[in-house]
């Protein structure tokens, strides 16, 4: 029988969960190790991916993609992380790693991406939204 790599994911989890730094470390190194003997080594970033899906559903956490023209400062990071855990798609979650990305296409605002999710606030995305409205309205 075939290990998927969710599976390979949630017995490492299950074996570094609660252990010391240095511990995890060892863990993983073996981890890998099994991984090559066993002829599954391609599956690695896949099982770090599922990994880092089940860590962060763990411990409350989602991880955020931002993208905007510019750096946010910190001040913007604490309040979006303080509006997000008002929205719905991120009830649940008590914790949140914003990934910046600088997208010079973005005029201002930006754009949020979540697993399969996208919360766009860029001013592009409402100036679009402004057009088709106008469009709509004068028919």
């Amino acid at each position: 029988m075939k290990i998927k790599p969710q599976q390979y994911a949630l017995s490492l989890y299950e074996l570094t969960a609660d252990q010391p730094r240095e511990k995890q470390k060892e863990i993983i190194s073996l981890f890998v190790q099994f991984l090559s003997r066993k002829g599954d080594f391609k599956l690695w970033p896949k099982i770090s991916e599922q990994f880092s899906k089940i860590h962060d559903e763990k411990n409350l956490t989602a991880e955020i993609k931002v993208f905007s023209a510019h750096k946010l400062s910190a001040e913007n990071k604490t309040d979006l992380a303080n509006n997000l855990k008002k929205n719905k798609l991120f009830s649940g979650y008590k914790n949140f790693i914003l990934r910046e990305f600088e997208d010079k296409n973005l005029i201002g605002g930006f754009r949020l991406e979540y697993g399969d999710s996208v919360i766009d606030l860029s001013v592009i995305s409402r100036l679009e939204s402004l057009k088709t409205t106008m469009k709509n309205n004068s028919n």
